[in-house]
């Protein structure tokens, strides 16, 4: 079984963003083949721009790595964040015709129709802590700036006030491998009411107090904690 997973260049679809004003960064794509990792790549590899988002040629990178075309991909995940978790499957279509015009015609993109899924943010997250925790049964616990926001799916804001809401930030999963795959049951939430920060929040605030004007830039401010005091720890 070939699965391909994609991290979408859009925080909401194309019929909602024609002009892309919501971009993402740090865009790829990944290959399990019968259960194991064929090939995983990022985009700016190819690109050769930091923090390059879609997966055009990150995606191609893993086909030809694996020996097969589109037509022989039998599900592809698809996870975006900043936004509701798409649940539309034509917008996901939408979104990977629009990244591979050019490359493949509509045509084949639609062949995937009832192939192609919305994978949750901080669903990704925790799926790649715990595959490689090692572990058969383990409390995941996500930490991040933002996830996917909260509300009703189809409810996209690609105004200069998106990121006013309800966003995930705390998740906590308690995560166990069964009969091969890995179950997720969300045991607990915080810091994800409108207003509301987190943790990842106040690392991207210190970030631009500090003069670097992105998210992007939070892990040079990581960087700076084994030079502060410990009398905090």
């Amino acid at each position: 079984m070939n699965i391909i997973g994609i991290n979408s260049s859009r925080a909401a679809p194309v019929r909602f963003d024609p002009g892309k004003i919501r971009q993402l960064a740090d865009g790829c794509a990944a290959l399990l083949q019968d259960g194991r990792i064929s090939c995983a790549a990022i985009e700016e590899r190819f690109t050769r721009v930091r923090y390059a988002n879609g997966f055009r040629e990150s995606l191609m990178a893993c086909l030809r790595q694996g020996g097969i075309g589109l037509d022989k991909v039998d599900a592809i995940g698809h996870s975006t964040c900043c936004d509701i978790a798409w649940s539309d499957q034509q917008d996901i279509l939408d979104d990977i015709a629009e990244t591979l015009e050019g490359i493949c015609s509509r045509r084949e993109v639609e062949t995937l129709k009832n192939r192609v899924f919305t994978v949750d943010h901080h669903n990704s997250h925790a799926a790649i802590a715990f595959a490689g925790s090692g572990f058969q049964r383990a409390l995941v616990v996500v930490i991040d700036g933002i996830g996917n926001r909260k509300g009703r799916s189809g409810e996209f804001n690609v105004s200069e006030n998106w990121w006013c809401g309800s966003f995930q930030r705390h998740s906590c999963y308690l995560c166990e491998w069964r009969d091969g795959r890995i179950r997720f049951e969300k045991v607990h939430e915080n810091s994800d009411g409108v207003g509301e920060i987190g943790i990842g929040e106040i690392y991207r605030s210190v970030t631009h107090f500090l003069g670097w004007h992105s998210y992007q830039y939070a892990s040079k401010t990581m960087a700076l904690a084994p030079y502060g005091p410990d009398i905090f720890v």
